[in-house]
Formats: C-alpha cells, structure tokens, sequence
C-alpha cells in the first residue's frame, strides 16, 4: 500500500516538540518544574523543545504530566473489523513477525 506522508518525521517532531511546549507554557509550568515533576532532566527537556529529540520513555513521562498520555495509546489503531470473521481472526493474530 502506496501512502502520501505530507510530513517528514523530522517535522512531526518537531511539532510535537512545540505542541508540548505550548501545554506546558499554558499549565504556567517552567522547565525546571516539568522536570521535577516528570523525572526527565532539565537538559532532556530543553533539547527536546529545542530540537524535538528525546526518547520515547522520556516523552512519555512528560505526556503524563501534561494530562497527554491517552493519545499515545492510540498511536497505532487496528483497523475495525467488518465482520465476525474478521474479530475472530485477530484473535488469533500471532505474537511475533516472521520473515
């Protein structure tokens, strides 16, 4: 399946950068405090809304604070099923990949 991505990832984090930036400004929460709260460094965070680098644990801790947590777990939704079959087979989806 052929998709059209508009952006890089590059760019997505970025914006997530600046979007958790915003929450944060918004909550009137500096980053010493976010980091105190979140248990992520004062320097992870700054380079994260710098740069939108940080690992995924990090980001997360974050999210917490910033009451976003719930959207990443529904970062990578499986389609609805259409038909009972369909339910029962992802059921029965294996557990590991195989080449």
């Amino acid at each position: 399946m052929l998709t059209l991505d508009l952006y890089t990832p590059e760019e997505v984090s970025t914006q997530i950068a600046n979007s958790a930036k915003q929450l944060r400004l918004s909550a009137n929460m500096s980053r010493k405090s976010l980091a105190q709260h979140s248990g992520v460094s004062l320097g992870s965070i700054q380079r994260f809304e710098q740069t939108g680098k940080i690992s995924l644990e990090h980001l997360l801790k974050i999210a917490q604070v910033l009451s976003a947590l719930k959207e990443f777990q529904q970062l990578f939704p499986l389609p609805d099923p259409k038909t009972i079959q369909q339910l029962l087979e992802r059921e029965k989806l294996p557990k590991r990949g195989r080449l």
